[in-house]
């Protein structure tokens, strides 16, 4: 069965802006990759295997409704960043309101920090779970590739 609302697509940028004529979105700065000095990798305490990076980005996601209704829907959702190992580093839980008779709906999301613990592929996952469902399910993942520099 497929569900009323999905996300379509999510995108990580340094910053976005909603034009208040238009209605139109500009998302500056697309992140899909970066690279990071060796020193940060080798100069870690040796008692800890993460690294928290001051990095301000945004999580920049549409959302559409396949059904057509008159009630707002509540959405409960988490946004989880993934190591290359697939562990889970960070994990922040909201919920939003989409809007009734609207068929789409974009929603941006802030992330300050973010923790690494190696260079590879890291996953912004976002899940969803409904009111009778005690389990999240994944519904997106958006990659961004750590590289390590010289």
């Amino acid at each position: 069965m497929k569900n009323k609302i999905e996300l379509t697509w999510s995108i990580l940028c340094s910053s976005s802006s909603v034009d208040i004529d238009t209605n139109n979105l500009t998302l500056s700065n697309i992140i899909d990759e970066i690279t990071l000095p060796d020193a940060l990798f080798s100069e870690r305490p040796a008692n800890t295997d993460r690294i928290e990076i001051n990095f301000n980005l945004q999580l920049v996601s549409l959302w559409s409704r396949f059904e057509q209704s008159t009630t707002e829907t509540d959405i409960t959702a988490r946004i989880e960043l993934l190591d290359p190992e697939n562990k889970s580093l960070t994990t922040t839980e909201f919920n939003f309101q989409f809007p009734g008779n609207k068929t789409r709906m974009r929603q941006r999301t802030n992330i300050p920090i973010i923790v690494i613990t190696k260079p590879g592929i890291y996953n912004f996952r976002v899940s969803t779970k409904s009111k009778k469902e005690l389990d999240y399910i994944k519904v997106y993942d958006t990659p961004l590739i750590v590289n390590r520099g010289t």
